[in-house]
């Protein structure tokens, strides 16, 4: 194993990372002198940078919930839903009351809450979106990423009564079907 010589060598790796030089990145992952926090923190850069190629070298490299998924909640933030979409299968998206669902709805990154809102508890996040914003007394309709995530919870719940409905009326249907038989 080799170790790490010079102090400034990991924040090589984050630097990579953060200026999105997947080549470098990669160098510096072949050279083997990183321990896995430093992985942790060159992903949580790229994630925040949106630079997906790093983020796919480091994903295969980080641990799983290496960081409480700090990687994916500063994706969300900012709104980069390619680095998102990679950052789900090493996350919990659930952590820190879904945080990441939360981040991108109350910034408006709307695309980011439709990959987010079925593997998040995103009523929680609502409740949190709201309790804010009402705590500094702002107006939920300036807040479009707000709006939208509580249109689809609306639609979500739409769809569930539109269904128990439908699976009532079948249970009718076939009881009046054995009554004619």
């Amino acid at each position: 194993m080799k170790t790490v010589v010079n102090a400034t060598i990991p924040q090589r790796l984050v630097d990579a990372a953060q200026s999105g030089d997947v080549t470098l990145v990669q160098q510096l992952l072949d050279e083997g002198v990183y321990e896995k926090p430093t992985y942790s923190r060159a992903l949580m850069s790229a994630a925040a940078w949106g630079h997906r190629e790093c983020v796919r070298v480091l994903v295969s490299v980080c641990y799983t919930n290496v960081d409480d998924s700090c990687a994916l909640r500063m994706a969300a933030a900012y709104g980069h839903t390619e680095c998102v979409r990679l950052l789900l299968p090493i996350s919990d998206p659930k952590s820190h009351n879904s945080e990441a669902l939360w981040a991108a709805a109350y910034e408006g990154h709307v695309d980011v809450v439709d990959v987010l809102f079925d593997v998040c508890d995103h009523k929680v996040a609502l409740e949190r979106l709201l309790t804010d914003l009402e705590i500094h007394s702002l107006n939920p309709q300036y807040f479009p990423g707000i709006v939208y995530l509580q249109q689809k919870i609306q639609a979500k719940k739409d769809n569930i009564a539109l269904q128990e409905h439908v699976d009532a009326s079948s249970v009718l249907c076939l009881q009046n079907t054995r009554r004619q038989l």
